[in-house]
């Protein structure tokens, strides 16, 4: 069995507030150059239930953010819920710091899980890394 998985190019995100769409969070990765401290908004779960062909209770998809702002300043993403998204584990990916023994890494592993896909859509979004 092959262990390659394909997945669509990703593009920058933007460096300003905004609300990303399914179709970007499936790319597998969102990165940008934060200019500030800014916000992206995850989609609705009824948006985020209709992106996705065939979704089922328990379905997940993960996702990295990665920031590429100046090191060592206040330029951070902080990853916001869209409607009835649930948020779970720290939101904020500051810019990376290369320096020895730095705690920032400037990425951030989440992965969301859809809960419920019918009626009300509901999505739980965790930090894993």
């Amino acid at each position: 069995p092959s262990i390659v998985t394909k997945w669509p190019a990703h593009t920058d995100a933007t460096a300003g507030n905004a609300t990303i769409t399914i179709a970007q969070v499936l790319t597998g990765i969102l990165e940008a150059d934060s200019a500030a401290q800014i916000a992206w908004t995850l989609p609705t779960a009824a948006l985020a239930v209709a992106g996705v062909t065939g979704v089922a209770v328990g379905d997940c998809i993960d996702f990295a953010v990665i920031n590429t702002s100046t090191a060592g300043t206040e330029e951070e993403i902080t990853v916001t819920m869209g409607a009835n998204g649930t948020a779970v584990g720290n939101m904020v990916v500051p810019g990376g710091d290369t320096t020895h023994d730095a705690d920032k890494s400037g990425s951030g592993l989440f992965r969301i899980r859809f809960t419920a896909v019918t009626g009300t859509e509901t999505y739980t979004c965790y930090r894993l890394a």
